[in-house]
């Protein structure tokens, strides 16, 4: 059997199928973590892939993932709980994959968990981008795009080791209603999904603010890369003190709050 250890540092991803962007972006970030990560909060879950790295690096942070989009939570809880059952529901939708399946799943409402988080996960994977330019966390009006899913049996059950042996949370809620959640010195990831109706730029500032006011850590990659939405690489610059964290191009820039700019200097300036 695995050591709990040998499970963390296994590359896993999230339920579903995400972008090559979501894995580059955690690689990004890892050489901007801080060498201690006590909490780590997620406001727009969506691959997930900064997360796992975090808890693969900090194994002991107490970690929050939070969405508006409740069946996205779902997929990842019932992947979490039930991964066999998990695996078997999403392979069944996969081995009828046809437009005609896909339109029929599209227009069900299963109340089964497990029923619900296949249906999500098999939607997410065959259906069209986004207005944002995204794979789609709300299926409601997807249309078929893509093949049959892809489908990693060893990564999901993976991912659920992981996400069992650590302090994870998930929770279904907009993003200004996860400033509650907030706590002095936590790590907060900010990248919303700018162009859909939860991450307009001025709410997004506001939370922002609400954020660095109750002494977070903020990271967030530029905005706007990877046939996204277009967006001003510089949007952040001068929102709460926010600047460049790393020295890489213009679309891998990470920006991070005054505070953890602070706290990355002072660490960069102690190593040997």
């Amino acid at each position: 059997m695995p050591s709990p250890q040998g499970d963390r540092r296994r590359p896993v991803g999230a339920p579903y199928l995400t972008s090559a962007r979501s894995r580059h972006l955690a690689e990004l970030v890892v050489e901007c973590l801080p060498a201690r990560v006590d909490g780590y909060l997620e406001p727009f879950l969506d691959a997930g892939s900064v997360a796992l790295s975090v808890l693969r690096e900090h194994p002991d942070a107490a970690v929050t993932l939070a969405s508006p989009h409740a069946d996205l939570v779902l997929a990842w809880e019932v992947a979490r709980d039930e991964p066999e059952a998990f695996i078997d529901a999403v392979a069944f939708h996969g081995e009828r994959h046809s437009e005609p399946y896909f339109r029929a799943e599209l227009d069900s409402d299963p109340s089964d968990p497990v029923q619900r988080a296949a249906r999500f996960a098999y939607l997410r994977g065959t259906a069209d981008l986004d207005e944002g330019g995204r794979m789609r966390s709300d299926v409601a009006g997807a249309r078929p795009a893509r093949g049959r899913p892809a489908l990693d049996p060893a990564g999901i059950r993976a991912l659920s080791r992981l996400l069992r042996q650590s302090d994870v949370t998930f929770v279904v809620r907009r993003p200004f209603e996860t400033l509650q959640l907030v706590r002095e010195d936590d790590l907060v990831l900010l990248d919303p999904p700018f162009g859909r109706a939860e991450a307009s730029t001025r709410e997004v500032r506001s939370w922002l603010n609400g954020v660095v006011a109750r002494g977070a850590l903020v990271l967030a990659p530029t905005p706007g890369w990877d046939g996204e939405a277009t967006v001003d690489p510089e949007l952040y610059r001068g929102w709460a003190g926010m600047a460049p964290v790393n020295d890489r191009a213009a679309d891998e820039r990470l920006w991070g709050s005054g505070q953890l700019s602070r706290r990355l200097r002072a660490e960069r300036a102690d190593r040997p």
